[in-house]
């Protein structure tokens, strides 16, 4: 939102100044969804974990498969 949707968008300064300050305020105020300028953007985070132990880090374990499907496309669509 910072860099790439400007550029992508070819927007101007005053409408990339709008996606600015909402990358901002995520900053200040983690929040799952965002809109600007109208549009609506859903924050995913990533985050990584390693285990350590004295006999060094953890191997790689058994893949434990996501029960939940992410949300449809037409889901955004209407509101």
């Amino acid at each position: 939102m910072r860099h790439i949707e400007p550029r992508r968008l070819r927007l101007a300064d005053v409408q990339a100044c709008r996606y600015q300050q909402a990358v901002e305020g995520l900053g200040a105020n983690p929040v799952d969804e965002v809109i600007v300028a109208g549009r609506r953007f859903r924050v995913t985070r990533i985050e990584t974990l390693l285990r350590l132990s004295r006999a060094g880090p953890e191997g790689p374990g058994r893949r434990i498969p996501i029960q939940s499907k992410p949300p449809a496309y037409e889901d955004f669509r209407h509101e």
